[in-house]
């Protein structure tokens, strides 16, 4: 039996552009999709009735800080987040896996500076408008 499980370690973020190169230094992503619904239970029902509602997603961004040397990347997404703006996200899994995109705001940037251990620089984001998922 082939495997269809996918190992993580060939999936990249990336900045749509010219030329698309993936944000350096990024060691995970993490994507929620989320879908509400919607009581429609009535009087007399027995059993509870549910309508979908609206959806959404959000995630996170893991890597190692490199907002001076990364121009084209991580700055861009910081920027994005004083400025107020928002930037298209594509989250690619491992090859063969499909990815992800759509346009995000950014709502957190945290820098942990250790005395032991590596820079780190999380995002968090929460997608405005719908998602896509491409093979």
């Amino acid at each position: 039996m082939a495997e269809t499980a996918l190992a993580g370690k060939g999936g990249t973020l990336y900045l749509p552009g010219t030329p698309t190169v993936p944000v350096a230094n990024i060691r995970q992503w993490d994507l929620t999709v989320t879908a509400d619904n919607y009581d429609a239970s009535v009087l007399g029902d027995t059993w509870r009735h549910f309508v979908h509602g609206l959806q959404g997603w959000n995630g996170t961004i893991t890597g190692y800080y490199d907002l001076v040397n990364d121009t084209t990347g991580q700055l861009v997404i910081f920027d994005a987040l004083v400025g107020a703006g928002f930037v298209v996200l594509v989250m690619q899994t491992s090859p063969g896996g499909g990815q992800f995109e759509g346009t995000a705001v950014i709502t957190q940037a945290a820098v942990s500076d250790p005395v032991d251990n590596l820079i780190s620089l999380n995002f968090t984001f929460v997608g405005t408008g719908s998602l896509q998922h491409l093979p």
